[in-house]
């Protein structure tokens, strides 16, 4: 008893003796035992304990033997009984046991040994061009075997997805299929486009910038008369679509002359009235709590207003029409469907967005995907073809569903000024403060969260609500656009320009 205790002690501090371990080259049969040979990813290895285990002392190990190379073993009496690719041998004072020594960096190779002494061969073992290990051997599978070449079926040009199926000059293959070899470029459908430039594709596909537009940086830039509205470039003084300013229509047939509807209607929906966004209407216009503002100057709470006709009068009415669905264009609550628009004049949302809020799933039916960060309904989509210009269908919260969603691509950094969301930077985090809020010429900005949504420029304005939003540095006022004062937001140690 004595003899065997001393001997089990000496195992895991002492040497191999000469002979005593056995690795690659070594004599020897394949073994049976609780060996095996695989090369699935799947490969757990053995249980603490069992054989093969990693070990640095006899206690580690259920048989209560560890080798000196650090792996649990057991006794034996052939090599048969021990793990594949073990030997049986004996070591002094302490009998046979089945013994195994790792290679240096104890990476398994496809050869049908245990070069990890793991008690399983050639388990996770990788090969090159196609092949798999398979029986100690890297070999090709039957189907990716083309010409007698081993290939890889998912980015081979001359088999794509399958053998003898070549992409073609200015393809190339991506899983399994050949698609367009843009480069540097980006395949706008059977188009290579540069999205820095393109006037039909401005920073990203089917993102026209319009009649008169150009793209410069991936923005879009209206030039001479014409201005941003609506995802594109027009001339206020003559568009009927917006006559006079963006979002604002001339109806029944009218014309727009100078910025002005002539011969028909025009509708006015602003919101410069001071008590607007009270819920209550106050342009003394039908359905009015009270008249102490112009008509059509509270939008959002009384609708859009249309006054003239084309016999010379003027009359004074909600805006018409079937109500909008989720998604689609407004310039007032009334227009939509679901009652709520978020305007480009009052929220910066280009064109307006009909909407409603939401709190979970259940309140935006089929059509629609509650945005958590926005508390608001954003309509589903399948791709780009569903959605309007200047909302991409995406999916920026990785929650599994494409939403047709606002998406800041302009150039205006933090504290830059703006109209819309398209004005400044950010992408799916990127938004513009519009001046109707209280922002003078509109304040670019971006969601952010302490150390996890960072600013790109200025700092993190933490709130009482969740994200904070950025806003730029300051240590005196004169660092600051005029309308806004450097001070501290939220209280705390840091300044920034604010309104």
């Amino acid at each position: 008893m004595w003899t065997r205790t001393v001997a089990w002690g000496l195992l895991a501090g002492a040497a191999c003796l000469a002979g005593g371990c056995s690795g690659k080259g070594s004599s020897g049969g394949s073994g049976g035992g609780s060996g095996s040979s695989s090369s699935s990813s799947g490969f757990v290895g053995p249980q603490a304990g069992e054989t093969g285990s990693p070990c640095a002392r006899n206690s580690e190990c259920d048989s209560a033997l560890c080798l000196a190379a650090g792996r649990c073993t057991r006794s034996c009496t052939n090599t048969p009984e021990c793990p594949t690719a073990w030997v049986c041998d004996a070591l002094q004072g302490a009998g046979r046991l089945c013994q195994c020594t790792p290679t240096l960096d104890e990476t398994e190779l496809c050869d049908g040994l245990d070069n990890n002494c793991n008690a399983t061969v050639d388990e996770n073992a990788t090969c090159a061009d196609g092949k798999v290990c398979q029986d100690g051997e890297c070999r090709c599978p039957p189907e990716r075997s083309c010409n007698g070449q081993c290939v890889d079926l998912t980015r081979d040009t001359a088999h794509c997805g399958r053998c003898n199926n070549p992409c073609g000059s200015g393809r190339t293959c991506t899983d399994g299929e050949c698609v367009l070899d843009c480069g540097s470029q980006t395949p706008c459908g059977n188009t290579c486009v540069d999205t820095q430039t393109s006037t039909l594709h401005c920073g990203r596909c089917d993102n026209p910038c319009g009649a008169g537009g150009t793209c410069s940086q991936g923005a879009c830039q209206c030039s001479g008369n014409t201005t941003p509205c609506a995802g594109g470039c027009v001339n206020t003084l003559t568009d009927a679509a917006h006559c006079g300013g963006c979002g604002r229509p001339c109806t029944g047939g009218g014309t727009c002359t100078n910025g002005q509807c002539t011969g028909g209607t025009t509708t006015l929906c602003a919101e410069t009235c001071r008590f607007a966004g009270d819920n209550e209407c106050d342009d003394g216009g039908a359905g009015s709590v009270t008249a102490l503002c112009d008509l059509g100057s509270d939008c959002h709470d009384c609708g859009a207003r249309t006054v003239g006709s084309s016999s010379g009068g003027s009359s004074s009415s909600s805006s018409s029409g079937a109500p909008a669905a989720m998604g689609q264009p407004c310039t007032a609550n009334g227009q939509c469907a679901d009652g709520t628009c978020l305007t480009e004049l009052r929220d910066g949302w280009p064109g307006g967005y009909c909407t409603k809020s939401c709190q979970d799933q259940t309140t935006c039916g089929s059509t629609g995907f509650c945005s958590g960060d926005l508390g608001v309904c954003l309509r589903r989509c399948t791709g780009s073809g569903d959605c309007r210009s200047d909302y991409p269908c995406m999916d920026p919260a990785w929650s599994g569903t494409t939403t047709c969603t606002p998406y800041a691509n302009g150039t205006g950094d933090v504290g830059a000024p703006c109209t819309t969301f398209r004005d400044c930077k950010g992408g799916s985090l990127g938004y513009c403060v519009t001046e109707t809020r209280g922002w003078p010429g509109g304040y670019c900005t971006s969601e952010c969260q302490g150390g996890n949504l960072v600013c790109n420029t200025g700092h993190c304005v933490q709130t009482s609500i969740d994200p904070g939003f950025c806003a730029t540095d300051c240590t005196s006022a004169a660092q600051c656009r005029t309308g806004y004062s450097c001070r501290s937001a939220n209280s705390d140690a840091e300044l920034e320009c604010v309104p």
